[in-house]
């Protein structure tokens, strides 16, 4: 509350109650400050998707949603959006200097053996993925053409553990 992040409101009730927060390690430390980043860049990728739907790369997108009776306001709250079929995410997050092997361990990026890297999602309707903290921690796909697997979700990440989370 009162526009705190959930640790500085920890600190702060700690201190009012006069209760010491044990302090994190330097590895800890490192591996929260690597998490946050992990975050941030998967609010990127949302956001990408989101915007990518509107524009008209994912007109095929937006129109499939409507013919299965989703509504602007219900698009907006689930956040939909599209992965156009190209590497537009790969190409916006390298404009923000995130490296191809932070998005490939996001599951944003695949890196086959040629060692030419791409969106590991293209050409699908995305539903973002959240954690109980609203933080986007990865994403499903719906494929728009007739290919297979017609649905592709996120692999396993640092952030997505297939198994503790549930969608909304």
């Amino acid at each position: 509350a009162n526009g705190l992040s959930f640790i500085d409101a920890v600190e702060k009730l700690a201190h009012k109650v006069g209760m010491q927060l044990p302090k994190l390690s330097s590895e800890s430390k490192e591996q929260a400050e690597k998490r946050a980043t992990a975050y941030d860049i998967m609010e990127m990728a949302a956001r990408f998707f989101e915007k990518m739907l509107r524009l008209p790369a994912g007109r095929e997108g937006l129109d499939y949603l409507y013919s299965r009776g989703f509504d602007d306001k219900i698009i907006s709250k689930f956040r939909l959006g599209f992965a156009p079929n190209n590497n537009g995410l790969k190409a916006q997050l390298s404009s923000h200097g995130i490296s191809d092997k932070e998005m490939a361990e996001l599951g944003l990026l695949t890196i086959p053996e040629n060692n030419r890297p791409h969106d590991f999602f293209r050409n699908r309707v995305m539903i973002p993925i959240m954690d109980k903290r609203g933080k986007v921690v990865a994403f499903g796909g719906r494929v728009m053409d007739g290919s297979q697997p017609k649905y592709l979700n996120s692999p396993e990440t640092p952030v997505f553990n297939k198994r503790r989370i549930l969608y909304n």
